[in-house]
């Protein structure tokens, strides 16, 4: 076997800022493709590590860098291969930490009871784009206010194939944007004024804590809020991470819906109460979102409005009469 303790540096880093210590039973296994027969036990510590080389060997393309800086300290502890044993990450960086409990099983990482992600980071643009814009695809150009609180995302009893493929991932997420300013998702002008108060204007929200449970590549929400201008909305449904497919559903009231939902509902908006919850249907992909109403409502909503017209129509009529009685 091979016990080693090593100390060095990388380009940029000061001496002696890498620290390394490898206990591997099984020397020759290393380098076999069956790998070794015993597991290799690593702990390293590294300050002021370039974060661009660990960024490269994770294959994050530029995610770390992004969200760390150009360099983090970096502790690691471990086994490999071991599924029974988890690996143990911490990076820290100015204004960000980045906390990994995980092991790895035939090429899936897996985070079982009290394992996971614990992350508090600032929201970069890569950030925003690629991991918080995904699992609140309503919303886009996401920022924080200058003195805000940082992004808060906790990941656990989570299944992520180191092979990309989305439909095997599952996890439980709590995302915590807390004070935030974003756009609605193009394509949703139908909102009306919702929209034009999304406008980038500087405005920003306080969102709660979101609960967000992936299964097999798909993000289920029960009340995905959205506070623009006064108005609150929830909406509940599905998001696709692999294919992009939306399926979300909300009620907004028919005074904040713009003239471009369903032509059928502008002939009698005048004859329906403006508080009137009307069921709201975003499906279509991120990219080419569809707004729709339910034809339920629809129906009912033409119904009601026509019994309104003619209620209105009689009592015009029936005043029409008496002053003509009267005169």
């Amino acid at each position: 076997g091979l016990t080693a303790h090593l100390t060095g540096s990388v380009s940029g880093q000061a001496p002696d800022g890498i620290d390394v210590s490898l206990n591997a039973p099984d020397v020759a296994g290393l380098w076999s493709e069956a790998g070794p027969a015993a597991p290799v036990e690593v702990e390293a510590g590294a300050e002021g590590l370039p974060t661009a080389l660990l960024d490269a060997f994770a294959a994050q393309e530029g995610l770390l860098v992004d969200v760390l800086g150009p360099t983090l300290d970096l502790d690691l502890a471990g086994r490999w291969p071991d599924p029974e044993a988890p690996l143990v990450a911490r990076m820290r960086s100015t204004g960000s930490r980045v906390e990994l409990t995980a092991r790895l099983e035939d090429g899936v990482l897996v985070a079982g009871e009290g394992q996971g992600l614990e992350a508090s980071t600032p929201l970069s643009p890569l950030y925003s784009r690629r991991v918080v814009g995904r699992l609140v695809p309503l919303l886009v150009g996401l920022s924080k206010p200058e003195g805000a609180p940082p992004v808060g995302l906790t990941v656990r009893n989570f299944r992520l194939p180191l092979d990309g493929d989305l439909r095997g991932l599952d996890a439980d997420v709590r995302l915590d944007l807390n004070q935030v300013g974003y756009q609605l998702l193009p394509g949703l002008e139908g909102l009306g004024s919702l929209a034009a108060a999304a406008a980038p204007t500087g405005r920003t929200v306080n969102v709660p804590p979101l609960d967000l449970p992936i299964r097999q590549g798909v993000v289920r929400y029960e009340a995905l809020p959205l506070e623009i201008d006064g108005q609150s909305l929830a909406f509940r449904g599905s998001f696709d991470l692999k294919t992009l497919e939306l399926d979300l559903a909300a009620d907004v009231p028919l005074s904040a819906l713009g003239s471009r939902v369903a032509r059928e509902l502008d002939k009698v908006r005048d004859y329906i109460d403006p508080a009137t919850p009307v069921p709201v249907q975003v499906r279509g992909t991120w990219s080419k979102p569809r707004l729709s109403i339910g034809r339920e409502f629809l129906e009912s909503a033409l119904e009601q409005a026509a019994e309104g017209a003619l209620r209105r129509g009689l009592e015009g009529l029936l005043r029409r009469d008496k002053d003509d009685k009267d005169g």
